[in-house]
């Protein structure tokens, strides 16, 4: 039995078999856009729920809410790194000068917050929290917040991948008559590699 040729190469005898002709609908493009579309899907998903759970579930108390505010979600892209295709999303905390603190009533603090004599931001203040800061009195005081928010989605991503890829509809599947292929079969590996 010889080779069996798909594509622009291929012969009539290799889309037969025992006088039986069939031919194969590629449909490569669209199983390409789809799984970018549900890789996008997926990460963006996985990326507010985790921006959410840092402004939402906390142990530090806010005074002002300025730090929470600053959290930030930046859709995710596909680009190319060394040549092959990424899919990169992010969230973080924009770096933004915060305001004086209000305190009893309407009257605020003549200086804005300030550690060891630095003005802080948003950022300054969201690092203290998340790796730790030491007190006046000299205590040190830790309240990570961005990386557990983290931890409770980054497993989510590719299921979630999964089920945006099946649900994304006919325009982007791959069908074989009478099924549809899910990704791995599609891919014939982990599509985990794909990001």
């Amino acid at each position: 039995m010889g080779n069996f040729i798909f594509g622009k190469d291929a012969l009539e005898s290799d889309y037969s078999f025992g006088g039986y002709h069939w031919h194969v609908n590629w449909m490569g493009g669209k199983v390409n856009a789809r799984i970018i579309e549900a890789a996008r899907l997926a990460i963006d998903t996985a990326n507010n729920r985790a921006a959410q759970n840092a402004r939402d579930d906390h142990e530090w108390s806010s005074d002002t809410g300025q730090t929470e505010s600053s959290v930030f979600v930046k859709r995710a892209e596909l680009v190319r790194v060394a040549g092959r295709p990424r899919m990169f999303g992010a969230w973080g905390v924009h770096d933004i000068d915060r305001t004086p603190l209000r305190i009893a009533g309407e009257t605020y603090h003549t200086n804005y917050p300030q550690y060891e004599g630095k003005t802080l931001t948003t950022k300054d203040v969201a690092l203290l929290l998340e790796f730790g800061f030491h007190t006046r009195a000299g205590q040190y005081r830790q309240y990570p917040w961005l990386y557990p928010a983290w931890d409770k989605e980054k497993g989510t991503v590719l299921p979630l991948m999964k089920t945006y890829y099946d649900i994304l509809g006919p325009r982007y599947r791959y069908m074989i008559p009478g099924r549809f292929l899910s990704t791995e079969q599609v891919w014939g590996f982990d599509p985990n590699l794909l990001l």
